[in-house]
């Protein structure tokens, strides 16, 4: 209502004139009139923020039923990837249980068993014998041939520690 004040109607006016009391009346009546057309385009103004916000009511409630069903497609997607990643395994089993294998005290053969075992151990070393190989003698300098601690000579030793470099 923007500071506007209604005043008590006067039921007794003291009017010694007849002709005062309609100017005053009339006066009366346009200021109510402007009162009222202030009021209906308040009216107006906030029916037209009512829609504004109804629609961006429906828009929020939109967006929340597309993030919840993302969001429980994600969780499926999580529970999925939980179950590939820690369910049952998918690699065959042997079907004896090797955690309580004694040697020689099964009921095979003890040579079959070692054979058995000898074909999982895995891939066979690369050959690599048909590449140029060059041998390469590494001596210590002189001054790298003391303690770091109390600077005496290391011992000789007649080992040496042979590998082989492909070139």
């Amino acid at each position: 209502m923007d500071g506007l004040v209604l005043e008590e109607s006067r039921q007794d006016l003291d009017c010694g004139d007849w002709t005062e009391c309609v100017r005053e009346l009339r006066s009366e009546l346009t200021q109510l009139r402007d009162e009222v057309a202030t009021l209906r385009r308040e009216n107006l103004e906030l029916r037209q923020q009512v829609g504004y916000w109804k629609g961006m009511h429906a828009r929020a409630l939109e967006r929340i039923a597309v993030l919840e069903q993302e969001n429980e497609h994600l969780r499926g997607e999580n529970r999925r990837l939980q179950q590939q990643l820690f369910g049952k395994k998918s690699e065959k089993q042997s079907s004896t249980d090797r955690s309580n294998h004694l040697q020689g005290f099964d009921d095979k053969d003890s040579s079959e068993s070692l054979a058995a075992e000898k074909k999982q151990r895995g891939p066979k070393r690369r050959d690599f014998s048909h590449l140029p190989a060059r041998e390469e003698i590494i001596d210590l300098p002189a001054d790298e041939r003391l303690c770091p601690t109390c600077s005496k000579p290391f011992a000789v030793m007649t080992d040496t520690e042979d590998s082989e470099q492909i070139a």
